[in-house]
């Protein structure tokens, strides 16, 4: 959240305002939460980073990646769904935390399930 507080992604609603990248001038700044999507996905990508954090999410899910612009795993998938063009993200790509660190991808593990996330 824009106040550093933190709340799991599903808890985030409309008028929540939340940190954003501001691609122009490279800064964050405050944004507000103007929709939630919230879809039933079995797509699901494992990012380990630099900074010893793990993230999984759903293969479309979109990334601010240094010198790229948004990625994702799986491009093709956030075009047709999200109607939204992305680069392909890999590994050694480098991300910015919420504190302008830079975290390097170091490993991409597409995971097999049933479960539907």
């Amino acid at each position: 959240m824009f106040d550093y507080t933190t709340k799991n992604i599903e808890d985030v609603k409309i008028g929540d305002i939340i940190i954003t990248y501001n691609e122009e001038t490279k800064l964050q700044e405050p944004g507000e939460v103007v929709k939630v999507v919230s879809p039933m996905r079995s797509d699901i990508v494992e990012y380990e980073l630099s900074n010893n954090v793990i993230i999984k999410s759903t293969t479309c899910h979109p990334y601010w990646v240094i010198d790229k612009g948004w990625s994702s795993f799986d491009p093709e998938l956030t075009k047709r769904l999200y109607d939204f063009s992305v680069e392909q993200i890999k590994e050694n790509d480098i991300l910015l935390s919420i504190d302008n660190d830079e975290i390097i991808i170091y490993n991409i593990t597409e995971l097999i399930t049933k479960e539907i996330i």
